[in-house]
């Protein structure tokens, strides 16, 4: 079980009042043609999360390949998202049984063995970002039946969303501190849904890069730009200037294992933070973060 975004119809979409399940450029395609009412899969809280990462992932590939109008074909996307990858299908997958390699959002892991990764992880909602320690409201670790679309948004909402949890847990770099969240603020079309939303954002991204590329002057713009396709050994931080300004960042050490017909979720702690962005208070040129001048940080909501 691989569970390849390409070859594997696991996101499940409704269009037409019909439920589907699409592969990554079924549902890119569709969304561009603003036919997706929902996804059944997704929570309230990783609303956010799925829409930045689909708008980087989308504006990269297209500005990769020197298009500058978002295709409503999904083998159009089918060619775009693996040039990112050099062809390479593992990085695409949510499961890859062989450790040196990378898998979707999830980086090679140098040791080459399972041992390295100690922590279990039961339940897509024992992953997410979201904290429901005290059990209160949203209760935590309860999606024992969950769907793979749940652990892939899951999955999106911890590599690109997460703080700071204690020691060997970093969050990302696009927040100001690690006690901070990611902010979300933006324009959307009158007239449409989440996919004309996205489109809007993709092309307004690729407008901005094309106008205003001193705003990215911190970064390459060939760079890295799907950062779980380096090797990573929880030692060692990226630089900003090897990364693509658009980068899909991960920031924890996560690894789905094949075992039985199924999948097993294993993690481990860090030494240090995935990309070396302290210093900048959150100020990464992220498209959706508003920032306050006079402190020259990113917006934090208390």
């Amino acid at each position: 079980m691989m569970l390849n975004l390409f070859s594997s119809s696991i996101i499940r979409v409704v269009a037409g009042g019909e439920l589907h399940r699409l592969t990554l450029p079924q549902t890119l395609a569709t969304l561009m043609r603003d036919e997706v009412e929902s996804f059944p899969g997704l929570r309230p809280h990783q609303r956010h999360a799925w829409h930045m990462f689909l708008a980087q992932l989308g504006a990269i590939a297209l500005h990769r390949a020197q298009r500058s109008e978002a295709p409503q074909d999904a083998e159009d996307w089918a060619d775009l998202l693996p040039a990112l990858t050099g062809g390479a299908q593992e990085p695409w997958s949510l499961v890859v049984a062989d450790l040196s390699k990378p898998a979707f959002l999830q980086p090679p892991v140098p040791e080459k063995s399972l041992s390295a990764l100690k922590n279990a992880i039961p339940t897509p909602d024992a992953l997410d970002v979201l904290i429901a320690a005290k059990n209160f409201d949203v209760k935590a670790a309860v999606a024992a039946a969950a769907e793979p679309d749940e652990w892939l948004f899951a999955l999106v909402s911890l590599q690109t969303m997460e703080g700071f949890l204690g020691a060997g847990n970093y969050g990302i770099a696009r927040m100001n501190g690690g006690f901070s969240a990611r902010p979300f603020l933006g324009l959307a079309p009158m007239k449409g849904g989440p996919g004309a939303h996205l489109r809007r954002d993709i092309l307004a991204m690729l407008a901005l890069r094309r106008r205003q590329p001193d705003i990215y002057e911190l970064y390459d713009d060939e760079g890295l730009a799907l950062l779980w396709l380096e090797p990573w050994d929880g030692k060692a931080s990226l630089p900003l200037s090897r990364l693509d300004p658009w980068f899909i960042e991960i920031c924890r050490r996560v690894r789905f294992v094949p075992q039985g017909d199924g999948f097993i979720v294993r993690s481990v702690g860090t030494a240090a933070a995935r990309i070396d962005a302290k210093a900048l208070n959150g100020v990464t040129g992220d498209f959706w973060a508003p920032v306050n001048d006079a402190e020259g940080k990113a917006f934090s909501l208390d």
